[in-house]
């Protein structure tokens, strides 16, 4: 049986097998793929697209037009925001993290355009619009005290929440991350399309204090740390302290569900909730060479011990935000989000920081547990543990960064796992 979705007399059989082939491969990033980050909606710029796959734009808009399912709807989508142009999957995601279904689509800025060719005959140019028309809202957006914070505007259906927050952040002086829209109890995500039966609707701008405490206290360790590390003249630690730039973590409310999914966490907890979007956020890498290492570009889907380090969550609701390789050795900087640690060793409280240094030997060993909080409460019932000390410093985040910018001394203690793991064990507390 032919396949629908291919149409073979584009530009004769051979032009085809490349439409197969390039069709299978985007397919493959868009649905099954974590090689790229998509957005909650499933959009995702098509200049990152181009780059993943190495192939020209004209190449992939004709994979988009000769793409279409056994019932004549489009494979793909093009629509053109705030961010350029954009493309996505229709149907679903094979991990189930996304639906996107092509009647109901949701738009990029403005407006949402899918190219496909008929399905009854050759070739056509046909752009069709998405089943689901965008409407035209007259939004007004106010502060919970009731004060128009901006509007009456007109914005269409499918204008993303993301684009309407970025305008919003610009007329506060607020950050991003810092502001939800909300109507009545409802916390508006994706686009403005849940308020399309509304002629004029009216939301709620909602200012986390929370979070920018949060960034204003990060933004002092920044600061500090740089200050700091150009005067330091500590063995070990003089000539190594860095600050390198870094792109913020794209797709944040999606890397911040994958976090809380892979920790196996209900719900984030509220300060690892408030402090997650503040480090990911961050436009600076904070290096210091065999010690401490917060750099974006190592966040991934779950912790693992590698060169360069794979920071982020793990089974037992612990988040790594810290490593660094000494010689081989791992010096690792960890959230306990669900108080697994806490419960284990009788000491500290759940959001608690703990530091531990992992040997190289024993990297694979631990690797196979996913660096889970099960490898201390088993191997800590063992008579020979391979399991590393680990050692609790700070109660929270929040505590963590504000008393490293007490001192010098306190700086250079917060970033240097040694000194830490030497003060525990003689009951001097990080403090």
């Amino acid at each position: 049986m032919q396949r629908q979705h291919h149409q073979p007399d584009l530009a004769g059989s051979g032009y085809s097998k490349t439409l197969e082939k390039h069709s299978k491969a985007l397919s493959y990033l868009l649905r099954h793929s974590d090689e790229i980050a998509l957005r909650p909606d499933g959009y995702v710029q098509v200049s990152d697209v181009l780059e993943r796959l190495g192939t020209k734009r004209e190449e992939l808009l004709a994979v988009v037009a000769a793409s279409v399912d056994r019932q004549g709807v489009p494979r793909f989508e093009i629509a053109q925001g705030d961010l350029g142009e954009c493309i996505r999957a229709t149907g679903k995601r094979t991990n189930g993290t996304c639906k996107h279904q092509s009647e109901s689509s949701v738009g990029m800025g403005s407006s949402t355009t899918s190219a496909a060719t008929s399905t009854t005959g050759g070739n056509s140019d046909t752009i069709l619009e998405s089943a689901s028309a965008p409407k035209e809202l007259v939004v007004t957006v106010v502060s919970v005290t009731g004060e128009v914070v901006w509007g009456p505007t007109v914005q269409m259906s499918t204008t993303l929440t993301a684009d309407l927050v970025k305008q919003i952040s610009k007329i506060l002086g607020q950050p991003t991350i810092a502001l939800k829209l909300v109507q009545g109890t409802r916390i508006i995500t994706s686009t403005l399309e849940c308020l399309q039966d509304e002629a004029e609707p009216t939301i709620q701008c909602i200012v986390d204090a929370s979070i920018i405490r949060a960034k204003s206290i990060f933004e002092r360790f920044l600061d500090c740390f740089s200050e700091w590390g150009r005067e330091c003249d500590v063995d070990g630690l003089k000539d190594h302290m860095r600050l390198e730039d870094r792109y913020p973590v794209r797709e944040l409310e999606r890397n911040l569900d994958g976090i809380r999914r892979f920790a196996r966490l209900d719900d984030l907890p509220d300060e690892l909730a408030t402090w997650l979007p503040v480090l990911l956020s961050s436009r600076k890498c904070i290096n210091v060479d065999h010690h401490f290492l917060l750099d974006l570009k190592c966040f991934h889907r779950q912790a693992k011990l590698a060169w360069p380090p794979s920071l982020g969550p793990a089974p037992g609701g612990l988040v790594y935000f810290s490593m660094n390789s000494d010689d081989g050795d791992m010096p690792a900087y960890v959230v306990d989000a669900a108080g697994e640690l806490a419960e284990i060793f009788g000491r500290g409280v759940p959001g608690g920081v703990w530091c531990t240094i992992f040997a190289e030997r024993t990297w694979s060993h631990f690797n196979k547990d996913r660096l889970s909080a099960d490898i201390w409460r088993r191997e800590r019932l063992q008579s020979e543990p391979r399991a590393p000390e680990i050692v609790h410093v700070a109660p929270s985040l929040q505590h963590f960064f504000e008393v490293a910018t007490n001192s010098k001394e306190a700086m250079y203690r917060a970033i240097n796992p040694y000194d830490l793991m030497c003060a525990a064990a003689s009951n001097d507390s990080f403090s």
